[in-house]
């Protein structure tokens, strides 16, 4: 579950949170809900939490009966559950860049081989998916924040089983001064909790231990499912007009003007050692303004509930919360990422640089940038969706970012959001900076008034610079070139002074509801298809994960797709010429022919003109290499039937998969057969069948071949045999028999047409007829070749082949009959050829 501050914020959040899920991303989470703080009011992380539990109360509870006003129905439902919830609401008046894509799915360093650029919640989801889970039946909801990054073992873990348990880590008291702090007595059970202590207030409480270290709230509460319903019912449930629960409307007011947060109103109000006043003193100077009597309906709950830390030995964390964090934590994630001990350079992310382009400077953050021209730097800077094409020279700390959006007449325009490093957009007018001075030094600098900066409908005390207009827009999304005096307006003359004011400016409100979600993605996805169409080598190489899905996504938002597919069938061409390469690359030829294949008719059902005009495209777009190849491969492009290539692109990616893994077996399978038995000899072969007891199908072919096989399982005679049985003689009339007990059926094989067949779905003793041609009774093992036929084969061998199988065991049982038959199999040919 993933909180937003409004409904087209969790508009944008539901759109990636959908293509993650598309593209397989999410494989481990079975369900997604995005919840929008209500009519889009900030109600503070506390209540956001809330009104997630009551998100997937109300879709719970549509299949389940009984009252629905009854906690002990709540928790009967969260015990049926796991919930992570990550509060990314918020309008990042700290870090304006990303206001568009919300601090969840802030771009951030890390390996890539996926069509999407790498996000914090990319980095974040695997560890949260790992922590550990309740008992049986007993549910679990995780709380974390999502605009940090935290670095620990979650297999060291253990939550509580009751109550509430937080995670921390030790810190110097100065550090933990600026984040929430664990007082802990014996067994992990929580004394207090302190919200953003000083040293003097943590010696006070003794929450510094006898090495100087204070216990650091790292962000991360488990509630066990009881609390959960508990928290709940402390909001007044009734049920509303629609059928659904809600919380009252004297509650919903309250919230809605005053907020809760989860650490200042409940983690206070948790602890051993608290009593009433010392959890209205620390939530009132903390901020709270819920008054005394919400305040002591919250301590008379929460205070019963059980509280435990645990202190993790070793743990980091990153915030990305500010501006300036996304800097420092950037260069820091890239530094651990690399194995350097410190970043020289300017960080950049999802950015493309041409021949003309480069970037020089340090400790910076460049981010969905085109860079056509030289870029210098002169530190603590970030540059954000820019098309830079001429050079560009920013001062130490100046920032920028352009934004697509929407001018008040709807009409497109751009954004320019130029602003200093150390700016926050909080504050009243007095006590505020811009562009790193006082904004009023700023305006008179500028030689505007307050008048021309603030619409009239803003009276002066709700003034504040969040809601000043203050940054123009533009036509040309490189018209950022004109305003770069505003960093330093002393050296701005008198006609740069009446273009500002006289310029269509806006207020990081304004775009808030402004600004084009749709293109702030769609610029990344199409800089993410131009890296991936200059390194499709690397895309496609064993270790990544790139799948078909993701290349039709790719194809769809590519500036250039023709470039792109003209580019894999070229590495398809080459791979084609190098499969006497060892490893696993034997098997990229399939991958990409396949992958493409896929790709194709999934575009095909999306976009049916785009896929269309591909394919159609390749006849007269590729190389006279590349056509003659595809055409010797059964591939020649078919233009008005897509879907039809994909087949065609199937069929050849599975024949390549098959030789290929003949190709590379034993040598020895590929000698001509010898019979090696007396005339009087029989092979009798058995196994035992299997209990997958974890990670079934990962040991088969391909999945196997490229990563490897994670399977648990036991094997298992059936009363008290080994139920899967092979015998195989020599005979001396020259053709080959097979049977089957347990089916009760036999054939006999004369040609290789017959043997040859195993392929086919409905081939009688597919299993056997393979690994009698993989073991060498297959043209290539004929005197004569490829022209050659089965007798002779039989006749160098020595003999004619008769092979019986036993299966003793129901069809479809699950317990690997067919692959271990099939090893089975292979054993006694093996022994009957002397191998």
């Amino acid at each position: 579950m993933v909180t937003a501050s409004n409904r087209q914020q969790a508009l944008a959040y539901e759109q990636q949170l959908e293509l993650r899920a598309r593209l397989g991303y999410l494989t481990d989470v079975t369900r997604t809900l995005v919840v929008p703080d209500p009519d889009g009011k900030r109600i503070g992380s506390g209540a956001s939490t809330v009104y997630s539990l009551l998100a997937v109360l109300n879709q719970e509870l549509t299949h389940i009966p009984g009252d629905r006003l009854n906690p002990d129905l709540w928790e009967q439902v969260f015990r049926k559950l796991r919930i992570l919830i990550v509060h990314a609401g918020g309008d990042s008046r700290r870090l304006p860049a990303y206001a568009p894509c919300g601090k969840l799915f802030i771009p951030v360093p890390g390996d890539n081989d996926g069509a999407l650029t790498t996000t914090l919640i990319d980095r974040q989801l695997p560890l949260y998916l790992a922590l550990p889970g309740p008992a049986d039946d007993e549910g679990q909801v995780v709380v974390t924040a999502g605009d940090v990054l935290l670095t620990f073992d979650p297999s060291q873990v253990s939550f509580a089983a009751t109550g509430v348990t937080g995670l921390g880590c030790h810190a110097s008291p100065e550090e933990a001064s600026r984040h929430g702090v664990y007082c802990v007595g014996s067994g992990g059970a929580v004394r207090l909790y302190l919200q953003k202590p000083s040293e003097a207030q943590q010696r006070l409480v003794n929450a510094i231990d006898r090495y100087g270290r204070s216990v650091l709230d790292i962000g991360v509460l488990n509630f066990d499912s009881r609390t959960a319903a508990c928290l709940l019912a402390l909001f007044e449930m009734c049920i509303g007009g629609s059928g659904q629960l809600q919380w009252s409307q004297s509650v919903d007011d309250l919230l809605k003007s005053r907020g809760l947060d989860v650490y200042r109103e409940v983690c206070c109000a948790l602890g051993n050692d608290v009593d009433f006043a010392r959890y209205r003193q620390s939530a009132v100077e903390s901020g709270s303004i819920l008054g005394d009597s919400f305040l002591s309906r919250l301590f008379s709950l929460l205070s019963k509930v059980p509280f435990h830390a645990q202190i993790l030995g070793q743990c980091g964390f990153l915030h990305f919360g500010t501006t300036r964090q996304i800097i420092e934590s950037g260069a820091e994630l890239a530094r651990r990422d690399r194995g350097l001990s410190r970043l020289d350079a300017a960080l950049t992310l999802n950015t493309i640089f041409s021949a003309n382009g480069g970037v020089l400077g340090a400790d910076s953050w460049i981010e969905g940038c085109r860079v056509d021209a030289p870029v210098q730097l002169g530190g603590s800077n970030i540059v954000v969706g820019a098309d830079i094409e001429s050079p560009l020279e920013l001062g130490s700390g100046d920032c920028m970012d352009i934004v697509e959006g929407r001018d008040r007449s709807g009409h497109r325009i751009f954004f320019n959001r130029l602003y200093a490093v150390s700016d926050s957009f909080k504050g009243t007018v007095s006590e505020t900076l811009f562009c790193g001075r006082p904004l009023r030094s700023w305006l008179d600098g500028v030689g505007v008034t307050e008048e021309d900066i603030w619409p009239a409908e803003i009276r002066p005390e709700a003034r504040s610079i969040w809601n000043a207009r203050l940054f123009p827009g533009t036509r040309d999304p490189s018209g950022f070139y004109e305003w770069l005096w505003l960093f330093k307006p002393e050296n701005a003359s008198p006609s740069d002074r009446r273009r500002y004011v006289a310029a269509d400016r806006y207020s990081l409100s304004e775009m808030g509801s402004l600004a084009d979600f749709e293109a702030f993605y769609r610029r990344r996805a199409k800089i993410r298809a131009t890296e991936i169409s200059h390194s499709l080598s690397a895309i496609f190489r064993p270790d990544s994960r790139f799948s078909a899905p993701e290349l039709a996504w790719i194809l769809e938002h590519s500036d250039q797709p023709g470039t792109l597919l003209k580019g894999l069938v070229s590495e398809a061409r080459w791979h084609a010429g190098s499969c006497s390469e060892a490893g696993l690359q034997i098997f990229t030829l399939s991958r990409i022919v396949h992958s493409l294949g896929t790709a194709i008719a999934s575009l095909n059902e999306r976009n049916p003109e785009l896929a269309g005009r591909l394919v159609g495209g390749l006849e007269t777009s590729l190389p006279a290499e590349d056509i003659e190849w595809l055409e010797s491969q059964g591939l020649r492009p078919d233009a008005p039937q897509p879907a039809r290539w994909r087949e065609k692109a199937h069929d050849f990616a599975f024949d390549q998969l098959g030789c290929a893994i003949l190709d590379s077996a034993s040598p020895t399978l590929q000698e001509p057969p010898r019979n090696a038995l007396r005339p009087d000899e029989i092979v009798w072969g058995r196994a035992p069948a299997r209990l997958d007891l974890g990670g079934g199908w990962t040991d088969t072919p391909p999945y196997s071949l490229e990563f490897g096989g994670s399977v648990i399982n036991a094997a298992v005679n059936l009363n008290g045999q080994p139920p899967i049985q092979c015998y195989v003689r020599v005979t001396s009339e020259p053709v080959i028999r097979i049977g089957s007990i347990d089916q009760g059926t036999r054939t006999e094989i004369s040609d290789f047409d017959s043997l040859l067949n195993y392929r086919q779905a409905t081939s009688e003793f597919g299993l056997a007829k393979a690994a009698l041609a993989l073991s060498g009774f297959c043209p290539a093992a004929s005197p004569a070749g490829q022209s050659g036929n089965l007798l002779s084969v039989l006749e160098q061998f020595g003999g004619g082949v008769e092979l019986t199988t036993l299966a003793a065991i129901p069809k479809g049982s699950g317990l690997g009959t067919s692959s271990i038959m099939g090893a089975v199999v292979l054993s006694v040919i093996a022994r009957m050829l002397g191998r």
